[in-house]
């Protein structure tokens, strides 16, 4: 159980682990008719959940070697369009997520993806019609037959009956508090860790709409398409037509510290609290100077605008159009 030991980690322990068996998605049985994921909260770059098929010897069940989570399916992800609105006051972030999902190859017709298991799906529907959904249940109470379902056990989800694919949409909400990691609070959000489903962590384009307090900064990867206030709320759309592996949400009451355009771009820094004004001119003028080398190099950076965003408690992270980073 290697694996497992790696997951675990040097600063947890086994009590950090959760449990769940699953049936096998269809056309996958090969491995095993039963699959068991052992997972936890994974943050962005730790590596990923183990999930090991059970297998039947001459001394009993066993479980067999881990399922790879590149295992290669026949599907792939092309776009995700969610609304995300958080509610700092409850606090409570919900989730409404839709993907296009597209049949690449011949073979089962089911896609296996993966989330991190803090978001349970609670609705679903596929094609436009609403699906069956069975979250974390016991295997033996799933049942699948030739019509579109949605199996959630941990951090596995999977669509069975996909067809030749289509929109998957998805709603899910949270509460999810993790110490100097993701969560929503009074104060701040934080989203940045497989809040959404994915294959293998394969990209995809994405149109992110937040909604939050209006005296918020929502930021998420992209470029602004859309802003707008409704009395005590603001949302806030970005469009990132830039296929990527990993999509990040920030919110909290941020404020301006620096600015500056340069190469038709427009180059931020936000604090929270207090402004430090010196360190936030020499962040814009770094990050401006940064773009310019690599667009010199290597090609034209994609996006209208880079923001470097402080953090109260988070150590720091790339995300694309912007970063977080502790003061």
């Amino acid at each position: 159980m290697q694996p497992l030991r790696h997951v675990v980690g040097p600063e947890a322990s086994l009590r950090t682990i959760s449990v769940h068996g699953f049936p096998a998605p269809p056309g996958y049985e090969r491995f095993g008719r039963t699959w068991v994921v052992f997972h936890r909260w994974q943050r962005h770059e730790h590596q990923h959940d183990i999930v090991v098929p059970v297998i039947s010897t001459g001394d009993g069940p066993r479980f067999g070697e881990e399922i790879p989570e590149d295992l290669p399916i026949n599907y792939s992800i092309t776009e995700m369009r969610c609304t995300v609105d958080l509610h700092p006051e409850k606090p409570n972030a919900t989730f409404d997520i839709t993907i296009t999902i597209r049949r690449e190859s011949e073979g089962p017709e089911t896609v296996l993806m993966r989330i991190n298991d803090s978001y349970v799906v609670a609705e679903a529907e596929y094609r436009g019609r609403a699906l069956n959904v069975f979250s974390n249940e016991d295997p033996e109470q799933v049942r699948l037959g030739d019509s579109p379902a949605l199996v959630q056990a941990g951090s596995i989800l999977y669509l069975a009956n996909a067809g030749e694919g289509g929109d998957l949409r998805l709603k899910y909400e949270t509460d999810i508090q993790i110490t100097r990691q993701d969560g929503i609070r009074k104060d701040h959000a934080l989203f940045l860790s497989y809040w959404w489903p994915h294959i293998g962590r394969q990209p995809f384009r994405s149109r992110i709409t937040l909604t939050g307090p209006v005296d918020w900064l929502l930021m998420a990867n992209g470029d602004v398409v859309n802003e707008q206030q409704n009395g005590e709320r603001k949302t806030v759309t970005y469009r990132n037509d830039v296929a990527v592996s990993y999509h990040h949400i920030v919110g909290g009451p941020y404020l301006l510290a620096a600015e500056i355009h340069d190469r038709n771009r427009t180059i931020r820094a936000w604090h929270v609290g207090n402004v430090n004004r010196e360190r936030a001119a020499r962040d814009v003028r770094s990050a401006a100077d940064s773009i310019a080398l690599f667009e010199d190099l290597f090609g034209k950076y994609p996006y209208n605008h880079y923001d470097i965003l402080d953090t109260l408690d988070f150590y720091g992270l790339e995300c694309y159009s912007f970063t977080v980073l502790s003061p």
